[in-house]
């Protein structure tokens, strides 16, 4: 026999004898959501009949030329006890123990990546969950898009859970208990990563306000004198290595808490942060998929003067008006919940809690309230000194926090000097004066990097949002 023969020979026994494979995201333990069609997809020899089997569904696909195929199953009912098979060319792979409820996908930067290891460790100790289930993904930045993550399902126990989410954490809990249906969690996030990094390169690319960013990567790389960027900071790294392996898996939603690594592009934000949910909705299939948006907390102590030259203001503002105006999307208020002294407030419960209350408010139609005051629309009156300010997401009414007066307003007229102003409450409408500003032309609230004194809230206890009125120019609108 010729040596290449032998070769051939070689060749096709390997291919004879090739394995069935699934990504990381099937396995056993995994969840699958509930009421929607489930899409599975793997790898087995060219041409081959794949076949998947669920419960009383049994469904065929063909692998391509590349060995790869992908079929659909039928929406599943909520419960336990479900086994997956996948079967071609007399080969099987069954995966036992699979759950069906809500699968809800966590990812950005440090504070959503904040362990529970770091919380308190009686909430370690009671971490006991059979029927929550956690996937974490491992850090990866690569330049094209992977094909698989590193990273398996874990039933939720004391140990599994100290190295998961502890936002992602808190609020699968929260549904899991309010919804008695299991919970899928998957944490695929990385500290001090911005935006940019889990955006498609090609969405950046064809964006003139976002393109920017990658010709600042391109020559940084090029140029011998400058320090190389990070892997995590390459335009698109973080979409090819943690999100892009997980489409198409059927999700319920996704919640999102970035956006201190942007803060010096914070005008940019809103454009980045918009076409990249976009994006992210259009690779899984549908553009109305919930996306739940962290906002900033407080950080810092900036001097208390009415008007902050900072760019967390802009920041917030941003992730206001994207969650405002794309369909299903909300906005989480965490401005009560930071830390001056850490930029990574250990207070995950309350945003864990936020996020499963909005979802359950919005999407599963609990009698649970979880939309923060937001500001509507400001009726500067003809003569009068005063600034009617109509709030929407009142819950039962307006209130403060603690009792008091209503703080955190500031006012301006024509010359654009804003001072502290009084602010009392009427319904759904906050009534905003200043003596010397005769003429108002502004209204801005919670205006600094960490407002702690801001105390508009709902009487569900919700932070209001911070807003201004205005448009006057920012001190990020030209960073690129």
């Amino acid at each position: 026999m010729t040596l290449r023969a032998l070769l051939i020979l070689c060749a096709c026994c390997v291919t004879a004898t090739a394995e069935i494979t699934l990504p990381a995201l099937f396995d056993d333990h995994m969840v699958l959501q509930q009421g929607k069609p489930l899409a599975v997809w793997g790898r087995a020899d060219p041409r081959a009949q794949v076949t998947i089997e669920i419960d009383t569904q049994r469904v065929t696909a063909t692998t391509a030329e590349d060995g790869t195929w992908s079929a659909t199953l039928e929406p599943l009912e909520a419960g336990s006890g479900y086994m997956l098979r996948v079967s071609a060319d007399g080969q099987s792979v069954l995966f036992e123990d699979v759950l069906v409820g809500e699968v809800w996908l966590c990812s950005g930067q440090s504070n959503m990546d904040m362990r529970m290891d770091k919380m308190d460790p009686s909430e370690i100790e009671a971490a006991d969950h059979p029927e929550i289930r956690l996937f974490r993904v491992e850090r990866s930045a690569v330049v094209k898009p992977a094909r698989d993550v590193d990273a398996d399902w874990e039933v939720c126990t004391p140990e599994n859970v100290r190295d998961f989410s502890a936002a992602a954490y808190y609020m699968g809990r929260e549904l899991q208990q309010h919804l008695d249906v299991p919970v899928g969690l998957i944490h695929t996030a990385y500290g001090g990563t911005a935006a940019e990094a889990w955006t498609r390169r090609q969405v950046l690319e064809a964006n003139p306000i976002l393109v920017s960013l990658v010709e600042r990567y391109e020559r940084l790389k090029a140029d011998p004198n400058a320090t190389p960027p990070e892997a995590r900071r390459i335009p698109g790294g973080l979409y090819n290595g943690m999100i892009h392996p997980l489409v198409p898996y059927t999700i319920r939603g996704f919640a999102w808490y970035q956006g201190e690594s942007n803060t010096w592009r914070a005008a940019q934000y809103k454009t980045l942060l918009e076409e990249m949910i976009i994006d992210w909705r259009t690779q899984w299939g549908d553009l109305r998929l919930p996306f739940a948006i962290v906002q900033l907390p407080g950080y810092v102590n900036p001097p208390r003067v009415p008007a902050g030259i900072y760019s967390w203001e802009e920041l917030r503002e941003a992730q206001s008006r994207v969650a405002y105006t794309l369909p299903s999307a909300g906005l989480i208020v965490t401005i009560d919940v930071g830390d001056p002294t850490d930029i990574h407030p250990l207070d995950k419960h309350t945003v864990g809690k936020r996020l499963a209350n909005w979802a359950l408010h919005t999407l599963y139609e609990k009698e649970i309230y979880g939309l923060s005051p937001r500001f509507w629309e400001a009726d500067f009156r003809k003569d009068s000194n005063e600034v009617h300010l109509k709030f929407e997401n009142v819950g039962t009414g307006l209130t403060t926090r603690d009792g008091g007066p209503v703080r955190g307003f500031v006012i301006a007229g024509d010359d654009r000097r804003f001072r502290w102003a009084k602010a009392r409450i009427e319904g759904d409408v906050v009534i905003v004066s200043e003596a010397k500003v005769k003429q108002p032309r502004a209204v801005r609230y919670a205006w600094n990097e960490n407002p702690d004194w801001a105390n508009l809230v709902n009487n569900e206890g919700l932070p209001a949002s911070p807003f201004r009125t205005d448009r006057w120019p920012g001190i990020t609108d030209k960073a690129r």
